[in-house]
């Protein structure tokens, strides 16, 4: 039961950080692989994509996209 609880409490967690949990049984991924795949393309399709957030600037760049200056 325990496990059942943390089962719950993590998919609850991840749901707050906008992750969808989809569980298989391993014996459905090894003999009905389409019947899994589609449920994941259905998944996908349910509803909008969550925003990702701006990539990182490149390292050693800035903020405001200017030349790095030297020190002489």
């Amino acid at each position: 039961m325990l496990a059942l609880g943390l089962a719950r409490a993590l998919r609850e967690y991840l749901a707050t950080r906008g992750y969808r949990v989809l569980r298989f049984w391993n014996n459905d991924v090894l003999t009905n692989i389409e019947g899994v795949l589609s449920v994941i393309a259905q998944a996908l399709g349910d509803g909008p994509m969550p925003p990702t957030p701006d990539p990182s600037p490149p390292r050693g760049s800035r903020a405001g996209g200017g030349e790095r200056r030297r020190r002489v």
